[in-house]
């Protein structure tokens, strides 16, 4: 496939590579982290190095300080897990060992020690992949088996510097190596992103180091592009993206597509630096653009490609965690067709898809350097372009990629269960849920013939059968359940059964019993009979007198007083004997409530409640009773005088004699309901005051009114002696200050 003429231009940055050896000159901004870690290489011999994702830890290393070391005293071996850590550190070292012995990790670096004289440095780059990437089934050995190299070769005490390298999110994978080497976080540098003066550092020096011509201005627009990302601490990787591409943009702006063996003089243009944007998109543009580009030409190449061919290869090179994962060639560095099997499940068609399809596609990813060659595998060219994927993966990968995240997070909790030899329920409890297992069935599906599936079918095989098994133990349990239940509702039916047999003959045997009683009791009551006929005469008219009462109690229980006072009236018709009724409990302990409520209630005619009270009065004088005493009491006075009934209170003053008694009780409670009825008044008036004060008039006159109603009772109902007659002067004093005129 033709390449574009600007993909020859020989850019002077390193876009996502990292930083060699060779590119002491180029590498700038990093002094004091070099420095800091040079220290550390003479204070200890294990360091663990570790920071975001495009922070430069592997350039520190590649670069920075291996510039520091003389030749003498640099002997480094840079490691990257492969497929198997341990067996990548045996090869590192085996090419300078050239012995056909069979020696350990410490034998090999004595030999290399006393053979070259330099200090061996074993270099871990990426050490995160030993937590994420292999069959989870062999990496708990993987990782036991390196722990114990490490623990060796620094117990040795051979003059060897061991240095980890990870990102930060992974250093809490290393919290268990801590009880076999209990210094492991003694001695550890983070590598944070730079600061604006350290990137504003690195532009300045790496444009006059690559001959390009620039003003304050334009290292002020370009850094105004960078700063306008979210984070002032930008990647690196980013920001060699940023100035590759600017540098192209002007390059191509004056030599078209000359190509130059050394770099050609460069001045920046303003206008270029605003067209070209901010850092924020400028990676995602670079593989969007990458991609799109490599589909059209693979499209053009071939019939029948599915859509999305080229972003599910991409795809295949991210774990589920979104970090870089290895694709491992076979013997003729291709593709290996389990990977390909791999990648074509997310098609929905590739009948039509040939082998070569795949090396021009890897071809052209690496030759624009999404894609690195690292002999052994191919990966992407930084954890910045995994992360990025990873965001623009589909609500349906995203998914999948949890229930896989789920899987493995659950299989190795149960591997490490069984590991320690644990007991049967702590093994059930770390197996899958019934719904992980439905949802592993919708979404992922796994190839028997490959290791790290069979482990993973193994697994969800041992939660099927488990969670089969339940079911049964659960069903059976139900089943058992039911059947007791049935036994017991059975058992409770037969005891209800002989329980009503009981009853019905124990109620058989009451009922005779009870029948010879009642005979009994017939043949004695025969004989009372005749002896009781003469009382019941005698007692007949009593026998009305209480049937009125109890209707009287009736009607004055449901409020009907027209009829208590009806009924009160015919009552007098069976008037009591003295020797029946207690000379405490005269009729009018009956009557006294009846008349009161009825009054209250404002019946029809005043003419039956007088009526009744005349009853009364003519059966007290025959029967020498004094019944009218029990009206007497305030309540009853009170209400006379503010209701103006003065037939009433004629009726009472006439027939009691005490009443106009000075001092006497009647006369002392008749007082108090007039004293009573004054303060009313007084009250009534004070309300009018206030509510004349606040330009109420209409509730003010409404009160006026009430106390002159009142004022007129009391002149109706005046008592012996003109007991209150200096309080009545008083309320007439009040009337007047308050310019209130009675009628």
């Amino acid at each position: 496939m033709a390449l574009p003429y600007h993909d020859y231009i020989n850019s002077p940055f390193k876009f996502l590579d990292p930083y060699e050896l060779a590119d002491k000159d180029i590498f700038f901004g990093r002094d004091q982290e070099i420095n800091e870690l040079y220290n550390l290489c003479f204070k200890t011999n294990l360091i663990l190095l570790y920071g975001e994702s495009g922070s430069g830890k592997t350039s520190i290393i590649n670069c920075g300080l291996a510039n520091k070391f003389e030749g003498p005293d640099w002997l480094p071996f840079f490691i990257r897990r492969d497929k198997n850590v341990n067996r990548s550190l045996d090869k590192a070292l085996q090419p300078y060992v050239k012995s056909k012995e069979d020696k350990s990790v410490v034998e090999k670096i004595a030999f290399l020690k006393g053979r070259y004289f330099r200090p061996v440095y074993l270099i871990f780059d990426q050490l995160e992949e030993l937590f994420i990437i292999g069959d989870p089934s062999k990496r708990k050995q993987e990782i036991k088996e390196f722990v114990n190299n490490i623990k060796t070769i620094l117990d040795a005490n051979l003059s060897c510097k061991v240095i980890l390298i990870l990102r930060e999110e992974y250093v809490s994978h290393l919290y268990a190596f801590e009880k076999q080497i209990p210094y492991l976080f003694n001695n550890r540098m983070r590598v944070e992103r730079m600061n604006e003066d350290a990137i504003k550092h690195v532009i300045e020096k790496s444009f006059h180091k690559f001959n390009i011509s620039y003003e304050a201005t334009h290292i002020n627009a370009i850094f105004k592009n960078l700063s306008e990302e979210k984070s002032r601490n930008i990647p690196l990787p980013y920001l060699q993206v940023y100035l590759d591409t600017l540098y192209r943009a002007h390059y191509n702006a004056r030599y078209k597509k000359y190509k130059y063996l050394i770099l050609p003089p460069i001045t920046l243009q303003l206008s270029i630096i605003e067209g070209l944007g901010n850092l924020d998109k400028v990676l995602e543009l670079f593989f969007n653009r990458t991609v799109q580009n490599l589909s059209t030409k693979l499209n053009a190449d071939y019939t029948k490609l599915p859509s999305n061919f080229v972003i599910s290869l991409i795809d295949r090179f991210v774990t589920e965690e979104g970090t870089k994962r290895p694709i491992y060639l076979n013997e003729n560095r291709q593709f290996d067709k389990k990977e390909i099997k791999e990648i074509e499940r997310a098609f929905e068609n590739n009948s039509e898809i040939k082998e070569t399809v795949y090396e021009d596609a890897i071809e052209y990813l690496k030759f624009h350097r999404l894609l690195r060659d690292n002999d052994t595998f191919l990966e992407l060219g930084h954890d910045s372009l995994a992360k990025l994927i990873d965001e623009q993966r589909t609500d349906e990968q995203i998914l999948k990629n949890t229930v896989l995240k789920n899987l493995k997070y659950s299989h190795t909790l149960y591997e490490r269960e069984l590991e320690n030899n644990s007991a049967e329920a702590n093994l059930n409890n770390r197996l899958l849920s019934l719904g992980d297992v439905n949802s592993i069935k919708e979404f992922l599906s796994f190839n028997e013939h490959k290791e790290e599936d069979k482990s993973y079918l193994q697994y969800i095989a041992k939660s099927k059968k488990y969670h089969a098994t339940k079911a049964e133990k659960e069903a059976q349990i139900i089943a058992d359940k039911e059947k007791a239940n049935l036994k017991a509702q059975l058992e409770v039916e037969k005891n209800k059964r002989l329980r009503l047999t009981s009853t019905i003959i124990g109620l058989l045997f009451l009922l005779s019993i009870f029948l010879g009683y009642q005979a009994w009791e017939e043949s004695k009551s025969a004989k009372k009979e005749s002896i009781n006929a003469d009382k019941r005469n005698v007692e007949l008219g009593k026998s009305k007198r209480d049937d009125k009462v109890k209707t009287l109690i009736s009607f004055k229980r449901t409020g009907n007083y027209k009829k208590s006072i009806e009924t009160a009236t015919s009552l007098l018709k069976y008037p009591p004997t003295i020797k029946d009724r207690p000379a405490n409990l005269p009729d009018t302990v009956i009557y006294a409530p009846v008349i009161l409520n009825a009054y209250n209630q404002k019946v029809d005619s005043l003419k039956i409640l007088m009526d009744l009270i005349n009853g009364i009065i003519q059966n007290s004088k025959k029967n020498n009773v004094a019944s009218l005493k029990y009206f007497h009491q305030a309540e009853v006075l009170d209400k006379i005088i503010r209701s103006n009934e003065t037939e009433l209170y004629k009726i009472l003053k006439v027939e009691n004699e005490i009443f106009n008694i000075k001092n006497s009780p009647i006369h002392l409670r008749f007082l108090n309901a007039r004293q009573e009825v004054i303060k009313d008044i007084e009250f009534k008036l004070d309300q009018a005051k206030r509510f004349n004060f606040h330009g109420e008039v209409a509730n003010a006159n409404l009160k006026k009114k009430e106390a002159c109603y009142l004022f007129s009772s009391l002149n109706k109902f005046p008592i012996e002696g003109n007991a209150d007659q200096a309080a009545i002067e008083e309320l007439k004093d009040q009337f007047r200050s308050n310019k209130i005129y009675c009628n």
